[in-house]
This record gives C-alpha cells, structure tokens and sequence, in this order.
C-alpha cells in the first residue's frame, strides 16, 4: 500500500467504469476521515480480489464491481462496509471469504457490514461484534431462493457457515428476495448472533421451516409477504 496511507481526502475512488478487475493486499489506511470506495465495474467479468495477510481501513470502505468480491485476506474496518458483489444484477456475482479470513467491523457503536451478492461462500468468517449484518442476495429474479442450514436455495448458507457469523443483529433477505427455505438448524448455528431476522417480502414469498427441526439460539423475528411455514418443530431460545 505504498503511498496509499498519505493521500488525504474526504473521499478516496480507486477504479470505475473503465476498470475490469482490482487486485488489493496489504492495506493500512489510519485516516479516520478518509471515506474509500474500489470499483471495477467495465468488461464482461470485472471483480475484485483482496489476496495478502491484511488489510485495516480506519473509516468506510465500499467495493462494488459486477462478477463476484473474493477475501483471500482479514479485512477489518472501523465504520460502515458496503460491499456489492453483483452489481448488475445478473446472478454473476459471488461474496467469497476464504478459510482463515475474517471480514470484521470494529467500529463500536456505529457502522454495519452490509453484503450484496448472488451468493455468498462463507469458508472464513464474518465478525461485527454487537454491530449489524445485513446479508443482500442481488437474484431477485422470482424463482430464486434462500436456503439456510440444509434448506436448499440459490443463496445458501449452510450451517457450519452460519456458526461463522457474529453479530448483534443479522439479517437474511431483502424485499426483493425470494422465499426462504429453512432445514436443520442446530443450536449452535446462531450461537454468535444475538437478533435473528429472516426477511422475503416479495409479493407472494414465504419463509418455511422444512425437513428437521430448528433450534434458534437468537432472538427471532420473520417477514414473509405470503406468511411462514412450519413443517417441523422451531424451538427459540434467544
């Protein structure tokens, strides 16, 4: 990051329309009143890779691009975290966080991480402490899906993934999800999070509880346009 943690400016833009592909590592940036924003939004698979040991931002940081965000590092920043994965929409973009990397948000009181993606392969962890997470899946297309535990959906988070989040308040799904499709959730899936919410507010979407029971060690709250579904037992414990 060589003269990176010099530049002083409210607002720092690395790339745009004109860039296809952004390879980072190894970032320090101390300046706390330093907004910075990565985009590579040009070409027919443009991305962004972060691939060192780590890399600190003492303010916001936001990533968008339109073919998938791979963390092959620990990522840790101290307010807001906007990253978007699949900016255009078209179910190209993955959220990929590799085993032993943490995205983590250190910001105290303020801030949230805030992830858009078709998907998201959670191999390493996402941490906020007793600060939101809000999981955004771009497939708003009608026929696609959240999955959580052995739920089967185009956006999938198994339950060895969702042991990996930690959280004040995590919240699945969007307005312009698809239903969610809910199997197999033991109690230590939700064990790091202390507010559950569950959200498919699309017209005629539901939320279902399918196969084996769910045991929900988090405080619970659902949305669902079309209502919620209980095939099996769900047991609370937040």
């Amino acid at each position: 990051d060589t003269g990176l943690d010099t530049l002083s400016s409210a607002l720092l833009v690395i790339g745009g329309t004109t860039t296809s592909s952004i390879t980072a590592g190894d970032i320090s940036h101390p300046d706390a009143s330093v907004i910075m924003k990565l985009q590579a939004t040009e070409g027919a698979n443009p991305s962004i890779t972060f691939d060192g040991t780590s890399s600190s931002f003492a303010d916001e940081l936001y990533l968008t691009t339109q073919s998938g965000i791979t963390i092959n590092e620990n990522i840790s920043v101290n307010e807001n975290a906007v990253f978007s994965a699949d900016y255009d929409g078209d179910d190209n973009g993955d959220l990929t966080i590799s085993t032993g990397n943490t995205l983590s948000l250190d910001g105290g009181a303020l801030g949230a991480l805030n992830l858009f993606s078709n998907d998201i392969i959670l191999d390493g962890s996402l941490s906020a402490a007793l600060l939101p997470i809000y999981l955004n899946p771009t497939n708003d297309d009608i026929n696609d899906t959240i999955g959580l535990g052995s739920g089967v959906g185009s956006y999938q988070l198994d339950s060895a993934e969702l042991g990996r989040i930690t959280a004040g308040d995590l919240n699945i799904g969007t307005g312009y999800s698809g239903s969610m499709s809910i199997d197999n959730i033991g109690i230590l899936d939700f064990a790091n999070v202390d507010n559950l919410f569950l959200r498919s507010t699309q017209a005629t979407k539901t939320v279902e509880f399918v196969g084996n029971a769910a045991v929900i060690d988090a405080n619970l709250t659902i949305e669902a346009d079309a209502g919620v579904t209980m095939e099996q037992d769900v047991t609370v414990e937040g």
